[in-house]
């Protein structure tokens, strides 16, 4: 993990942990934790069975895992009350469009300069790509935090714990989503990014369910 993730991680920590306040929410959040360790898991041998071995950074990305899972259930805890099975899944699904929302805005946006084949080939983050579409990145963070707050949160601690967890769930586990719209998928490589579009939704999908299982007696199922 990068030094600016790290950043980005711990500093968040403190602000969150500030912010946690009933004993509803310290629970969801416990369960959001577990949820997106086990999700990482899952994450990580899928990739390497459709796309590469990605192992090397299962530990980073275990603790962005954590962050992140962590983020969206203290999030949606806020802004819930009752909790439900219907605003649950609202939240998460809401979260999945906004990702695979900004590969699409990458996809029209930028013009392909780097093969597919040779980022394969390299197996490690893109970093000048990366960088190049940090503008779209940051700007999406931002559409990301204030998306929910005008839906259900319309406070300023929704906007402050929505922002938190869209910029943990963009710069911590979805950075190279940005610059897809960067990479030549000519061939077969846009079987590759649908592949690793397909697994974000997985991933989301198996993440809500693991914390419904966890929280079943707080989710009124309705």
């Amino acid at each position: 993990m990068s030094p600016a993730k790290w950043l980005v991680l711990l500093g968040s920590a403190g602000y969150e942990a500030a912010l946690i306040g009933r004993e509803e929410s310290r629970s969801a959040v416990l369960s959001g934790a577990v949820s997106g360790a086990s999700t990482v898991v899952a994450f990580t041998a899928l990739h390497q069975l459709l796309i590469s071995d990605i192992w090397f950074s299962f530990v980073p990305m275990l603790i962005a895992g954590v962050a992140c899972g962590a983020s969206l259930a203290w999030s949606y805890r806020l802004q819930f009350e009752p909790a439900t099975s219907h605003g649950w899944w609202s939240f998460v699904t809401l979260h999945t469009v906004l990702l695979l929302g900004l590969g699409g805005a990458s996809v029209a946006m930028f013009d392909p300069t780097v093969p597919m084949a040779a980022l394969i080939a390299a197996n490690e983050p893109p970093a000048e790509l990366i960088a190049q579409a940090m503008p779209l990145t940051l700007g999406w963070i931002a559409l990301a935090a204030i998306t929910p707050t005008l839906l259900w949160g319309r406070s300023l601690k929704a906007l402050a714990s929505n922002s938190l967890t869209s910029a943990r769930l963009i710069l911590l586990l979805g950075l190279n989503v940005p610059a897809l719209g960067l990479v030549d998928m000519s061939g077969g490589s846009p079987f590759v990014v649908l592949e690793f579009l397909g697994l974000l939704v997985v991933i989301m999908l198996g993440y809500g369910t693991t914390f419904q299982v966890m929280e079943r007696r707080d989710l009124l199922m309705r």
